[in-house]
């Protein structure tokens, strides 16, 4: 596996395989759990050369606490890497991918980028957009793989690359779960023993019941001590964002 921090260096690369190559690109922001590794696997079944970027973007933090605090794991992350016969890693800087400022950047006004996230999280897809707009730049994949524990993430980026008319295949991934049915997330890292008790808790309370009533799901999450960011149903599915003693969580699944 070789390792590239600067896009010279990995253009070189990149035009040095055969035209035929087939390309799959994992984008993370590192902290790799076993959910990043089933996207890895997957993309390293279905393609004939495999790369993973890390990069903590910046640009889609509208918390710097978060944003500093959110887990730098690089050298674990190559292990698995290594582990999933990733070809190449790349690694940019802040100044690699921002060589001019964040003076460019992809701004939404689609519909979905407006509601959950969007909303609590002003300006979050506009920085999400504008680095896998550049990422894709970058590797120039056949294929980009993205887990659906993102999943309105991951429908922005499905009408990003239709509105740019970006030749890449976005392939969505079902999310990873522990017993519990919490999703694997690189800030479950960040949790103490009580945190990820209640997290467990969240998860088991989410799944328990009606999905008809989201009044009574929400009494029952804040009784259990968690603050609810927003509870909706959009898309066929039920999205819920939530503060667990200072760390968010998101989930989604099909109801």
């Amino acid at each position: 596996m070789n390792s590239y921090e600067h896009y010279a260096d990995w253009l070189n690369a990149r035009n040095g395989l055969p035209k035929e190559t087939r390309i799959g690109l994992v984008p993370t922001m590192g902290a790799l759990h076993t959910g990043h590794k089933s996207l890895l696997e997957k993309a390293r079944r279905e393609n004939d050369f495999l790369v993973l970027s890390i990069f903590v973007n910046p640009t889609q933090f509208n918390d710097l606490n978060d944003y500093q605090h959110y887990p730098r794991t690089l050298e674990s992350d190559r292990r698995i890497a290594e582990e999933c016969n990733v070809d190449a890693l790349l690694i940019p800087s802040e100044k690699d991918m921002y060589p001019y400022g964040n003076d460019m950047p992809i701004i939404t006004h689609h519909p979905a980028s407006q509601i959950m996230e969007g909303k609590v999280r002003p300006g979050h897809f506009n920085g999400v957009l504008t680095v896998v707009m550049k990422l894709l730049q970058w590797a120039k994949p056949t294929c980009v793989y993205f887990g659906e524990k993102d999943f309105q993430q991951y429908l922005l980026i499905c009408e990003l690359v239709k509105n740019y008319f970006l030749d890449v295949e976005v392939i969505g991934c079902e999310t990873m779960r522990e017993a519990s049915g919490l999703p694997l997330s690189s800030r479950n890292q960040r949790f103490d023993s009580e945190q990820i008790k209640l997290a467990h808790r969240f998860a088991e309370l989410l799944r328990s019941g009606s999905y008809d009533d989201l009044a009574a799901i929400q009494q029952r999450l804040e009784a259990a001590g968690l603050i609810v960011e927003y509870l909706e149903k959009h898309f066929g599915r039920l999205f819920v964002a939530v503060e667990c003693h200072g760390i968010r969580l998101i989930d989604n699944f099909a109801v």
